[in-house]
């Protein structure tokens, strides 16, 4: 069962605090008859639109939440963000619980400056970090092809790079500027 309505739906919460979070709307989920909720139960909300060739609705987007651990005091959740791609609800991000991380379905698109490890970052793009690791940045091309970082410039028109084709380490620009082989 549900509620369906043809007219807006509001909640409204009265509270004075103006420094607070408050529950507005709550979803609570129970695996009826069971010993408990088990890995992969969720609830999630679905985001329905009218497609306008058949006037059928059709879900747009879901944000859910998934156990992904379960047992009391070590619980880890995922919140997982859907989008429509393509005709099909498809997973767009999601924040793993387990990992303390954010996973991306695609590229993340910055218009401002991103800062890892640093707030706020200094240039248009920063990685800060105090590991004792030498490796700050890694990256790596598990296809067929080079790891690379390009440098370009559209005021100059030129692009260089510099990187590693697995055993060899180049600069790059129209053609090897300069390489250095790897020996053991």
């Amino acid at each position: 069962g549900g509620v369906l309505t043809t007219t807006q739906t509001s909640t409204s919460t009265a509270n004075t605090a103006t420094d607070s979070v408050i529950t507005a709307f709550r979803t609570i989920r129970f695996d009826a008859g069971a010993t408990g909720g088990g890995v992969g139960m969720g609830v999630s909300h679905d985001l329905e639109l009218e497609n306008a060739t058949d006037g059928v609705g059709e879900i747009a987007g879901r944000i859910s939440s998934v156990w992904t651990t379960v047992g009391a005091g070590t619980e880890d959740a995922d919140l997982r963000l859907n989008t429509m791609q393509g005709g099909v609800i498809s997973l767009l991000a999601q924040l793993d619980g387990d990992e303390d991380e954010l996973e991306v379905s695609g590229g993340i698109e910055a218009t401002g400056a991103l800062g890892v490890g640093v707030d706020p970052p200094a240039t248009a793009g920063q990685i800060a970090t105090s590991s004792t690791s030498n490796e700050i940045l890694l990256l790596n091309n598990t296809g067929a092809g080079e790891a690379d970082i390009r440098f370009s410039s559209s005021a100059a028109g030129t692009d260089w790079e510099v990187g590693t084709n697995g055993s060899t380490f180049y600069w790059y620009s129209g053609a090897y500027v300069a390489d250095w082989s790897y020996q053991n």
